[in-house]
Parts: structure tokens; C-alpha cells; sequence
């Protein structure tokens, strides 16, 4: 017993430990930026609007599709703190550090047992999509503190009957709506879950509150009939929802769902040791904890039907609910002395989790991410006030407050949908059209467009002496 209990102290202190030195210096994703820019834009002006995505549907004048509570709460954080990116981060890691407990008690609701709740923080903080999303400045951390809460609340009301709790089960679900649409699919699986109890009255009455969140989505910002015209234009022309597939199509998108759960190492990994931990003990899951497996399995059907793609970060959504399932699960088999297949699944899982956690977030991809920061900053001091720039997207942090920025996912995306050829002829000659005064290439947009001259049109390479991961183009007026 001692042994255990030590050992269950281990994997959590590693997990931890892990979780926290990777915060020191961690490079900044492309959602940092993306997404801040919003923020920044709602903190400074009162309303969101995207120089990087100007030409979008007038997005350079104001956005109206944006995760509305997650920018506020950004914005919040820029208005007290500056535009800095450690702040931004520093947001998820809040929710995570709040979705602990959480955890915690959803797993002792089930099991009189303490021992084995650090081992399912350990599984949680050792996952790669937690380590990672906690500390991006994107909204699934959010959802899943907001799911989690509101589905204690609801197993609490299936338990008492107490209607203010269904009320404000609901409610918290509209926040994750609010927070970012896919919230909708803790709503869908908590629907579902009271009409499979046949709470046919209380479904209807939960989906109902929890609409706010969709009707906040869709009023905060609007205040005329232009402005929602302007809306639908922009979410129906988002990518997410251009390129997504409906209809019959969308029926059959449960049968391609494994490929999010076996799409690389840290998925794999995480879905055998599922199945290794639940199956064999399904008799008991399904007996002592079957409304958390009918309330997992639902929302897990609702994230293959809703979310776009088979994004593999939508796992998080599911994660918590599907982690104290193998906790449960583990912790019946040792007590009728299975213990080693159960054992070598956490152990393979928790083992691979750090090993890929440590590839991805220390070495020479951090050190790389820092010095392309360090070149953008030099970049940003030698450009001219008020210049027009076309740029990697990193550029924003050091350069929004004195650069006007347009980032060059839109124009990959353009290449994508048809609209701009992936040559260097192209992309000049779609600067220009936006009236581009400078084009920052790093080494992955070089090879996309295929920039190997020092000449294209009117722009000319401008070497700087400082800068090594970047060309930067300036367009030289021509002579008449």
C-alpha cells in the first residue's frame, strides 16, 4: 500500500513538474497571435475588427465572428497587463489549474477512495493536448472547466431533483457557448442525457437557458440590420464553415471519428489505455457509474458531429469525463487483483506522454521560436511608422502598436480555396493590390511561394544584417 501510494505521488509530482518548467519560455503558437489580435483590437477600439484578415468581408473595419467571452476576457487581461504574450497564455492556465478540482470531485462522487485522484491528475497534466492548450491562448481549456462544472451540477440535480440546480447547470453551459460555439456540445449531450432519463420536460427546459449563450454570439456586437448581414457573410465564409461537410455527410462523420483518437503518438497512446482500463471493467462502470459513461458517450457523439474536422484538440472536450471513467476503472481491477495489464496501460501511456511532451516543448524548437521573436523585434524597430506590412504571423506582438499587419495565413488560405496561385508572381502581385509597403517571409512561407529571387515587380529584398530566418521585400516606387 505504501508502495503504491508513492508511486501514485511520483507520477504526479513528474506530470507537474513537466507541466510547470514548460511554461518557462514556451514558444508562441500561431493562436496566440491569431487570436490576441482580436482581443487587443476589442481592448483598444470597444469592438473587434482584423487588419491581419483585411479583405475578408471588411474584417479590416470590424469582425463580427470571434469567440465573444473568450476575446473579452483577453481583452480584459490587455487592458490591465499590455499586449504581451505570456499574459494571453497565462489565461488557459488558469482554467486548468480550476478544472483540477473539479476533477477531483467528480472522481471522489464515485469512488470513496482518495489515493487514486493524483494519478488521474497526473493522466490529465501528462496528455499532450493539456500540457499544450494550457498554456495557448485559444478556448478549450474554457469549455472544458465550463462542461465540467456544469455536468456536476446536472449529476446533482439527477440526484435531488432540485430544479435551481438543472437551472444553473444550464446557464453554465450557455457560458461555454458564449465562451466559443463548439460549447454546444456539452449542451447537445446534457439534452440528451435527461431525455434518455426520460426528463423530457427538464431537457427542454435546459436546452431552452442554455441558448442564451448562442443568442449573446449573435447580439453582442450587432446593432443593425447591416451589421447581422455582415455576420452571416463573415461566419458562412469562415473556413471552418465553408469547408465543412453537411448534409447526408455529416450522418456518417461518427464512422471516420477514430482517426482523431489514432491520429499520432499521444493520441494512440491514449486510446489504448482506455480501452485497456474501461472494457475490462465495463460490468462495473456500467453498474456504479453508468450515467457518466451514457453522459461521455453522447458528448463524445457530439463532438464528431459538431466540431470541424477531426481537429485532434477537440479530445480535451471529452478528456476529463473520459480519465475519471479509467481511474474508476483502474481502481476496480487492482481490487480483484487484475493489476498488470491495468498497471502497464498508465504506466506506457504516462511514460510516451512525457517523452513526446519533452520533444515538443524543450530543445531546439524553443530555442529556434526565440530567436525568430528576437529578429521580428529588429524588423519591427526598422521598419517605418504606419507601414503597410504582409507578414509571418508572429510579427503582431512586437510590431501592432506601430505596423499596420496583414498575415499571410489568409493568402495560404487563398491558395487553398482556389483564389491565388502558390507562386511568388501571385503573392506580389496581391500585396500590391492591398497596397503593401513591406513582405516578411519566414523559411516555411518562402518554400510555400517559392521566393528564391531578390526581385519580384516592384518589390526588392532587403537584406538586414540582424535577421537570418526572414527575407523582407520593400516596395521601391517604380519611375514613370
Amino acid at each position: 500500500m505504501f508502495l503504491k501510494r508513492n508511486c501514485v505521488t511520483l507520477c504526479f509530482l513528474i506530470s507537474a513538474a513537466l507541466f510547470i518548467s514548460s511554461l518557462w519560455g514556451r514558444p508562441i503558437h500561431i493562436d496566440d497571435v491569431w487570436l490576441a489580435e482580436y482581443s487587443y483590437w476589442l481592448s483598444k477600439l470597444g469592438y473587434v475588427k482584423s487588419e491581419a484578415m483585411r479583405g475578408f468581408f471588411t474584417a479590416e473595419k470590424q469582425l463580427f465572428v470571434y469567440h465573444k467571452l473568450f476575446q473579452i476576457q483577453g481583452a480584459w487581461l490587455i487592458t490591465w497587463f499590455g499586449f504581451k504574450p505570456y499574459v494571453l497564455k497565462s489565461l488557459s492556465l488558469i482554467y486548468v489549474l480550476g478544472t483540477l478540482p473539479l476533477l477531483g470531485l467528480l472522481y471522489r462522487r464515485g469512488s470513496s477512495n482518495k489515493k487514486y485522484i493524483f494519478l488521474l491528475f497526473a493522466l490529465f497534466l501528462a496528455f499532450f493536448h493539456t500540457m499544450n492548450l494550457g498554456f495557448v491562448f485559444r478556448p478549450e481549456t474554457h469549455l472544458v472547466f465550463w462542461g465540467l462544472l456544469s455536468y456536476l451540477l446536472l449529476d446533482s440535480y439527477f440526484e435531488s431533483r432540485k430544479k435551481w440546480l438543472l437551472l444553473t447547470s444550464a446557464f453554465i453551459s450557455g457560458i461555454g457557448i458564449a465562451t466559443h460555439l463548439n460549447g454546444v456540445v456539452f449542451t447537445g449531450a446534457s439534452v440528451l442525457l435527461l431525455w434518455l432519463y426520460r426528463r423530457w420536460w427538464a431537457g427542454l427546459v435546459f436546452g431552452t437557458v442554455a441558448t442564451w449563450g448562442l443568442l449573446f454570439f449573435f447580439t453582442f456586437d450587432v446593432r443593425s440590420w447591416a451589421d447581422l448581414h455582415q455576420l452571416y457573410l463573415q461566419l458562412t465564409n469562415w473556413r471552418d464553415v465553408s469547408s465543412g461537410k453537411y448534409g447526408w455527410e455529416s450522418v456518417f462523420r461518427i464512422f471516420s471519428e477514430t482517426s482523431r483518437y489514432f491520429h499520432s503518438p499521444p493520441e494512440i497512446v491514449y486510446s489504448i489505455m482506455l480501452l485497456l482500463l474501461i472494457f475490462p471493467a465495463r460490468k462495473h462502470v456500467i453498474q456504479f457509474h453508468k450515467r457518466t459513461l451514457y453522459y461521455t458517450g453522447l458528448l463524445s457523439l457530439c463532438v464528431a458531429q459538431v466540431t470541424h474536422g477531426h481537429n485532434t484538440n477537440y479530445l480535451m472536450y471529452a478528456l476529463p469525463f473520459m480519465l475519471v471513467l479509467a481511474t474508476w476503472s483502474f481502481e476496480e481491477r487492482l481490487s480483484v487483483n487484475h493489476w498488470k495489464t491495468p498497471v502497464a496501460a498508465i504506466g506506457v501511456f504516462l511514460v510516451v506522454s512525457w517523452g513526446y511532451d519533452i520533444s515538443k516543448f524543450w530543445g531546439a524548437y524553443k530555442t529556434h521560436s526565440h530567436k525568430e521573436m528576437q529578429e521580428l523585434e529588429v524588423i519591427t524597430e526598422i521598419l517605418p511608422e504606419k507601414a503597410n506590412v504582409l507578414s509571418h504571423h508572429m510579427l503582431i506582438f512586437p510590431g501592432i502598436e506601430k505596423l499596420r499587419i496583414q498575415s499571410l495565413v489568409t493568402y495560404r488560405d487563398k491558395v487553398e480555396n482556389g483564389l491565388l496561385q502558390a507562386t511568388p508572381e501571385s503573392l506580389f502581385n496581391e500585396a500590391n493590390k492591398f497596397d503593401i509597403d513591406y513582405v516578411v517571409l519566414n523559411k516555411g512561407n518562402q518554400d510555400f511561394f517559392n521566393t528564391i529571387q531578390n526581385t519580384y515587380g516592384s518589390f526588392r529584398f532587403m537584406p538586414i544584417p540582424q535577421v537570418e530566418n526572414f527575407r523582407v521585400y520593400q516596395r521601391v516606387p517604380t519611375k514613370n
